[in-house]
Formats: structure tokens, sequence, C-alpha cells
């Protein structure tokens, strides 16, 4: 080849390579299991949603390893820590205000703290790979199948639909039950120097068995034995790109503090009725927002 081909030869090669790039880089992520589960009425599909449906009622949880590449959420979720809500916070283990009825040491009245970083749903970018996996019709059948709801709607609230959390050293959730009957947590990166573990009831703290009751009586004993580490618990072996399924309203639960590190993770909520937004209780002490900001 003459010197002038091999220059052509060589800006061919780049203008193919940032082509490449150009195509990747503008491709939405891959959702590694939704899209290979195409068919939920497959022998195998259903096979596979009822070992996650089975998981959830037997151990208060349900998780799907390599269901996503972590890189570009967690990319995204770092890229957006200037806009986040440092969450730092002391609250009852029911999210709830106290009961006056009881002692103000009764474990309905005990707090406890929780701190990390959020960005929230009104601060994603329209193009947000959190949000379209959040919006995806197939994601919401899978969980809608797993969690064995007739039916299931995004949240109508404009910041707790999906969300990122970025706990630093000394961060944690303390022991607490959630107000949706269910939750569902994509984990992105774990802390390098330890901590930062999901850690679950590993029965159902509150009555006999996984349901769809909201009218289950709390059993107070259990949630101090769990507080007091008399109980038994679980903690997930969640690697990051793990999605994890669990019983939040039911079984209490927490994040134990990071001791080095950071831990990145997502949030999505779910309901069982449409137009249900957060309580005002929850939007303050976890989001920073009030309802004015509505």
């Amino acid at each position: 080849f003459t010197h002038a081909s091999q220059i052509i030869m060589v800006h061919l090669a780049l203008l193919l390579l940032c082509s490449t790039l150009f195509i990747v880089a503008s491709s939405p992520p891959r959702v590694l299991v939704l899209d290979d589960l195409r068919d939920f009425t497959s022998p195998e599909s259903k096979a596979f949603i009822s070992s996650l449906r089975n998981s959830l009622l037997s151990h208060g949880y349900a998780h799907i390893p390599n269901f996503v590449n972590p890189s570009t959420f967690e990319a995204e979720a770092r890229s957006l820590l200037p806009s986040s809500f440092r969450s730092t916070q002391t609250h009852t283990i029911f999210q709830e205000d106290v009961d006056p009825s009881l002692a103000p040491s009764h474990i309905r009245n005990l707090h406890v703290k929780s701190s990390k970083l959020i960005v929230d749903a009104a601060k994603l970018p329209p193009t947000s790979p959190l949000s379209a996996l959040y919006r995806r019709p197939e994601f919401l059948d899978l969980i809608r199948r797993v969690v064995g709801a007739k039916e299931l709607h995004l949240s109508a609230d404009e910041y707790n639909g999906c969300y990122y959390n970025v706990y630093t050293a000394g961060d944690g959730l303390g022991w607490h039950f959630d107000n949706s009957l269910f939750g569902v947590n994509l984990i992105l990166s774990s802390p390098e120097g330890g901590g930062g573990d999901f850690e679950i009831d590993a029965e159902k703290t509150r009555g006999e068995g996984y349901d769809d009751d909201d009218d289950d009586v709390v059993v107070y004993s259990n949630v101090a034995d769990a507080v007091g580490g008399r109980r038994k618990t679980r903690k997930p072996n969640l690697e990051p790109g793990a999605l994890c399924i669990f019983a939040g309203r039911d079984s209490i639960h927490r994040v134990t503090p990071v001791e080095g590190g950071e831990r990145v993770n997502a949030i999505f909520t779910f309901e069982k009725e449409k137009g249900v937004k957060m309580g005002e209780y929850g939007l303050k002490k976890f989001f920073g927002r009030g309802n004015e900001n509505r």
C-alpha cells in the first residue's frame, strides 16, 4: 500500500470505531433477565417465576442474580450525586409517629438511625436508564407475578417511583418495616471495606405466613427479639447486578452500617392501587421534601 492509502485506511478504521462506540453509548443498557425472559407463559419462565414466588413466601425475599449489568446504572447514580439529598434521620421502626398510648420505652416507640444519600425520581434525566427500566411493561409484569398480585401499578409519587441510594462510611438503615407490602432493590455496588449488608428477619415478623393481608397483628415480642439480636435473620448474598424482591411490610429489615467504601443501589416502588403517593412522614424524613413541593 502507498502511504496515502495507509492513511485513508487508518481514518476509515477510526471512523468505524467511533461509529460503533456511538451506537453502544446511544443504546439503552441491556436488562439481562428481561431481555431473555420474553414469554412469561413458557414452561421455563413459569418454573423460574414459581421458584422466585416460593422463595418470597418461604423466606420473605427472592433474588435474581445478574439481573442487569450494573455499570451503566452505577455511573448514572454517581453522576447525580451533586444533586443528592443527605438523609440523616432518627425514626420509629414502623416509620410512623410515636404511639402516645404506649410507654416511651416500648418497642413501638423505639427510634433508630438511618443515613444515606438519595437521588430521587424527580432528579433523574429524561434519558435515565433507571427510569426506562422502571417503565418497562415486562418489568412490572415480572414483579406482579412474583408477588402474586392481581394488578400492580407504578407509583404516582413524583419522588419515590425509582431512585438511587448511596451509602458512604458509617451510613446504613436502622431496623424498620416498610409501608408498602414489598420492596424491590437493585444492587449496583458493594462497599470495599465491608458492611452495607441487607439483613432481614428469617421469618415473618408480623403474624404468620406471607400474604396480601394488611391487617396482620403486630407481634411486638418478635420485633423486640429481632432488634435485640435474639431472633434468626438472613443476609442474602447480593452481588452487584442482582435484583432483590422482599416482603418489607411483613418482615423487619435493615442495611448494616458501611465500614468503608460505598454501597450503591436503586429502589423501585410499585403499588396495588392507582394514584398512591408517599405519606408526608416518609417524604419529609427520607427525601427532604414536603407536600408544598408537590
